[in-house]
């Protein structure tokens, strides 16, 4: 599905203390220029870069996660552009 959505990384870092650096609005600003809808925004994971190490993926290891959420939120995002894009070709 090209040119389906944006989905925008590395958006802010959560620190333990909940501070975090953000470069807010980039993803928006794409989207808006684009005309793609932006899928979701996603923060700095440790366990995300730590699950890549060892081969576990966030989504096996911890789906319920914030972070897992939000990749479940895209995914079902991308589930209901697929669908909508396929019948409109039917």
């Amino acid at each position: 599905m090209p040119g389906s959505g944006l989905r925008r990384s590395l958006h802010y870092y959560r620190a333990i203390n909940a501070s975090c650096f953000d470069d807010e609005g980039g993803g928006e600003a794409l989207s808006s220029e684009t005309g793609a809808p932006l899928l979701g925004v996603l923060s700095i994971d440790i366990d995300l870069r730590k699950g890549g190490d060892i081969g576990i993926p966030l989504m096996v290891e911890s789906p319920d996660s914030p972070t897992g959420c939000i990749f479940r939120e895209i995914a079902e995002k991308i589930a209901r552009l697929s669908s909508t894009l396929n019948q409109n070709h039917t």
